[in-house]
């Protein structure tokens, strides 16, 4: 596959997971525990997709804790892919 390109499409993932996670946040600020779920799903299922196996895992890891109220879980999924995004924008 041309370097362009995969860059281009890691760029595109890194500007939408950016807006996801920054949606993810503000859900659990919000204590809105639905859309927490909601958000988790789609940044486990894109990071599968794409190959981004650490953003997938963070994303089952939120999503999971979602599913029995776990905020403790919910807080540390979101701050590893928060420093997942910082590390690399």
């Amino acid at each position: 596959m041309d370097q362009e390109l995969i860059t281009e499409l890691r760029n595109i993932f890194i500007d939408e997971m950016s807006k996801r996670i920054e949606q993810l946040a503000e859900c659990v600020l919000a204590n809105d525990i639905n859309g927490a779920q909601q958000i988790a799903h789609k940044i486990h299922g894109a990071g599968g997709t794409y190959g981004f196996n650490e953003v997938s895992d963070l994303g089952e890891t939120v999503e999971t804790a979602t599913k029995i109220g776990g905020w403790n879980e919910i807080q540390s999924g979101l701050s590893g892919l928060q420093t997942w995004l910082q590390k690399n924008q």
